[in-house]
């Protein structure tokens, strides 16, 4: 699926400087921060690895191994929860969606706040100025109704296929 957002979202964080010039001396408080995300939305948290490495990379989540990978210079809270929140959507409403779409900033935006990056007003306006679009369904409680809509949904799929499996031997 095409993510149109994802070059939007970098600029725009981009130019938070006090966001990602924080970095940590060591990876075991962005794992922390990552922990405490996920907690937040009742997700398991994932593996999160960090490399010494200072140059050249990218930090990214890998879902088919729920793990994060941080560069060192990605040690901070703003990547840290970039990445959580690419975990978190991926856990509840499946990897089928834009990586950076409106369901994964909306998540993204309420751990900002949470973790007091940013007020949300401030959040929002500069998000809103750069043409990012988010999802309204922000908090845990409106990502669990879609977790167990997205659980009915596959739940019925395998019924429809054991169903065409059957109909299809006679």
């Amino acid at each position: 699926m095409r993510d149109v957002q994802q070059q939007t979202v970098y600029k725009w964080e981009g130019e938070w400087e006090a966001w990602v010039t924080r970095e940590f001396l060591t990876v075991s408080r962005p794992r922390e921060l990552v922990r405490r995300a996920c907690k937040r939305y009742r997700v398991p948290p994932p593996v999160v690895k960090g490399h010494h490495r200072v140059t050249g990379g990218t930090s990214f989540y890998e879902p088919n191994l729920h793990r994060i990978e941080l560069r060192k210079r990605h040690w901070n809270v703003a990547i840290a929860l970039h990445e959580a929140a690419h975990a978190i959507t991926d856990w509840l409403i499946g990897p089928d969606q834009p990586a950076h779409g409106p369901e994964w900033m909306a998540v993204y935006l309420d751990l900002l706040a949470t973790y007091k990056v940013a007020p949300r007003v401030a959040l929002e306006a500069s998000a809103r100025a750069h043409g990012i679009r988010w999802s309204r369904a922000a908090g845990p409680r409106e990502f669990k109704r879609l977790h167990k809509r997205r659980i009915r949904v596959a739940r019925r799929e395998r019924e429809n296929r054991a169903r065409y499996k059957r109909a299809s031997r006679v």
